[in-house]
């Protein structure tokens, strides 16, 4: 039998988040979530037992996580970035696309290590900011509609 999940990762290790050639700064420890898009499953029964479920739609995948919060509304930050986001006339009326790259260090200081990149993301709502007691945050909601591509750096 083959070992599988043998290489745990751990993003806290100097992981880096990129939106186009943007690295996105101050991610707050322990916020990053992410879920790969996934075809839904349709579950019925037949005569009252459960049945093999068929493939339904396919579903996003969600990509979430924290900044603290810098108070720069301009257009090449990460607040303007979300909130000039909208509909226009330059995209047809479709969501703009942005390429989100996850990068997992091998070790803390390593500059080898694991990334999932993805080309068809675009941001959910608007920009949500929270107070807190350390650092205010903002939080980043976005959706994928295809699967994420691994690779080595």
């Amino acid at each position: 039998m083959a070992n599988i999940n043998s290489l745990p990762a751990r993003f806290e290790s100097g992981g880096v988040i990129q939106i186009g050639s943007d690295i996105v700064l101050h991610v707050v420890e322990g916020t990053l979530e992410r879920v790969n898009p996934f075809t839904d499953k349709i579950r019925y029964k037949d005569r009252g037992a459960l049945v093999r479920p068929r493939e339904g739609d396919a579903v996003a995948g969600t990509l979430r996580f924290d900044v603290r919060y810098t108070c720069i509304y301009a257009a090449s930050e990460l607040e303007g970035l979300i909130g000039d986001d909208g509909n226009d006339s330059t995209n047809n009326g479709l969501a703009p696309e942005k390429v989100i790259v996850i990068k997992y260090p091998t070790y803390r200081g390593a500059s080898t290590g694991y990334q999932f990149t993805n080309n068809k993301c675009y941001f959910v709502g608007a920009a949500r900011i929270v107070a807190g007691s350390d650092a205010d945050r903002l939080t980043v909601e976005i959706e994928c509609h295809e699967a994420w591509t691994y690779a080595t750096y």
